[in-house]
């Protein structure tokens, strides 16, 4: 009867010991193989790492090929690509302005008092040239001459508001300029008769 109960206690200890290897957690490899069956994901698929490269053709795409910035760069360079060859055209021009039959009036009213205006300033300027040409034109050597625009505006009353001397640039262009630096020190005596508003007139001043 002893060595029957011995018996009976070693089986007993044998069966548990087995049940306790049967409902024993599977190892993290087993469920990580369970995991990618479940997915879809074949262990060729998994690097030595633990990364899984998934198939670029399901919809779970992380491959480098689908990250942002790839596909719309390239369709950004066709479009620049389309651009180049297909340039925007020119603006076009503004259509010209319609002067009222006012407007139109009083802008021949100012190219008539304009003219007037420049008759005077250039027989002011002729008279001067003489004085101008003595304070002015020396040490050019040997230069046959030089050509300079002045532009005067006067008021409504005729008085003289601002004037300056521009040079007209050509092969003599280092004479012209030293020439001109003198005529800017000049004072210039000009004044026309009231021209009932403001106006501005370029007149032409060649030197000797």
């Amino acid at each position: 009867m002893v060595a029957i109960g011995v018996v009976v206690v070693a089986g007993m200890a044998v069966m548990l010991g087995g049940g306790e290897k049967a409902v024993k957690e599977p190892s993290s490899a087993a469920a990580s193989q369970v995991l990618m069956a479940e997915r879809g994901v074949r262990s060729a698929d998994v690097d030595a790492a633990g990364r899984i490269d998934l198939d670029p053709r399901s919809g779970d795409d992380v491959s480098a090929a689908a990250l942002p910035g790839d596909r719309p760069a390239a369709a950004d360079d066709g479009a620049e690509a389309r651009r180049q060859a297909n340039p925007d055209p020119p603006p076009q021009p503004l259509p010209p302005v319609e002067l009222t039959a006012e407007q139109e009036a009083a802008n021949e009213e100012y190219l008539k008092v304009q003219a007037a205006v420049m008759a005077s300033v250039n027989r002011q300027v002729s008279a001067q040239q003489s004085a101008l040409r003595k304070a002015c034109w020396k040490d050019t050597g040997g230069a046959s001459g030089a050509d300079f625009t002045i532009n005067a505006s006067f008021g409504a009353g005729g008085e003289l508001l601002a004037m300056g001397i521009s040079d007209v640039r050509g092969p003599d262009a280092g004479v012209t300029g030293s020439v001109g630096t003198c005529l800017r020190q000049q004072a210039l005596a000009l004044s026309v008769p009231s021209p009932g508003q403001s106006v501005s007139v370029d007149v032409p001043l060649h030197l000797p």
